[in-house]
């Protein structure tokens, strides 16, 4: 896949995970998963194992059982498995403001030293979640297509689907869109009324927009996890 022409940005922006109360703590589908022994109980451990890709390393998925943290100092753009993936690739270089990014010299569009493309890479080969502001133009760049719905749809790449993370306890409206590849996905269903959420992302603290609610988190890992077992 060709990267977007110009200087990379190769300083990597870590996403925080946040517990509900707001304090921080197919056709394509997967190839390669590791075979899984179901009569040892090792080997169906390891396959439990799922790798959170550039995520905090003193954030909630460090404190989850069975999860393979990559930051920053660790660079998920060195991934290569075996374990099933969460993706949170940095956005800003993809987002809304992007062109306004460039605008005031903080990097061209599409730059972001190829994380999103090696967190695309991962999730495609292992399987696993991803997970991007809605209408981020990685999406069309790497050819996802559009989620339609908050229910999820098969695609060429795999299944997609669009939710509100305030339904999942951040403290506002942030419309985020899934890919996902493996089997059937398992539902994905909201812990939190939304009706008191903020209006949009923009108006949170900065230091709180790229975060991730723990019951989110918990349950891309339950999706990611479970295909590892049946991959």
């Amino acid at each position: 896949m060709d990267a977007p022409p110009g200087p990379l940005n190769l300083s990597l922006q870590i996403l925080d995970v946040v517990g509900v109360d707001g304090h921080a703590s197919f056709e394509g589908f997967a190839h390669g998963l590791p075979e899984v022994d179901h009569g040892c109980q090792q080997e169906l451990r390891a396959a439990q194992t799922v790798a959170a890709l550039y995520v905090d390393p003193k954030g909630v998925y460090a404190n989850l059982p069975d999860v393979e943290v990559w930051d920053e100092a660790r660079d998920a753009r060195q991934y290569g498995g075996p374990y099933p993936v969460v993706a949170h690739p940095p956005c800003a270089a993809w987002c809304r403001w992007a062109a306004l990014r460039e605008r005031d010299g903080y990097g061209r569009r599409g730059d972001d030293g190829g994380m999103f493309e090696s967190a695309f890479e991962a999730v495609c080969t292992f399987g696993g979640v991803l997970e991007h502001p809605a209408h981020s133009e990685a999406w069309s760049h790497f050819g996802i297509p559009e989620p339609l719905s908050g229910d999820w749809q098969m695609t060429t790449v795999g299944w997609v689907a669009v939710i509100d993370q305030a339904e999942w306890g951040l403290r506002a409206h942030k419309p985020t869109w899934l890919l996902f590849v493996g089997d059937e996905p398992m539902p994905l269903v909201p812990t939190y009324d939304a009706s008191n959420a903020k209006r949009g992302a923009k108006d949170l603290h900065s230091g709180h927009r790229h975060l991730t609610p723990l019951t989110l988190a918990e349950q891309f890992l339950a999706m990611s996890r479970r295909q590892g077992l049946t991959g």
